[in-house]
């Protein structure tokens, strides 16, 4: 492979790690905000159902953040292995 072409592989996967971990994020503030709300929900109303809605909600994100790390672990295996 010609330096030219790696420097641009290793940018695509630099890239595709960025978005990955930005998404990561955004699924922790999407958690926080939602979480917070059926808080207050709760709080409001005294329903117990919604404390499981939310161990549900946390199930769900912690799933799928861990799979974005997962996927991100991957490919920063395959960048320093360039």
């Amino acid at each position: 492979m010609r330096n030219e072409e790696r420097i641009k592989y290793l940018e695509m996967i630099e890239e595709i790690i960025k978005r990955m971990a930005e998404n990561s994020v955004k699924m922790k503030e999407w958690f926080v905000t939602l979480s917070c709300a059926i808080v207050a929900g709760f709080f409001a109303s005294q329903r117990a159902e919604l404390l499981f809605i939310i161990s549900g909600a946390a199930l769900v994100f912690w799933i799928h953040d861990s799979s974005y790390l997962r996927n991100e672990r991957r490919y920063r295996e395959l960048y320093a292995c360039n």
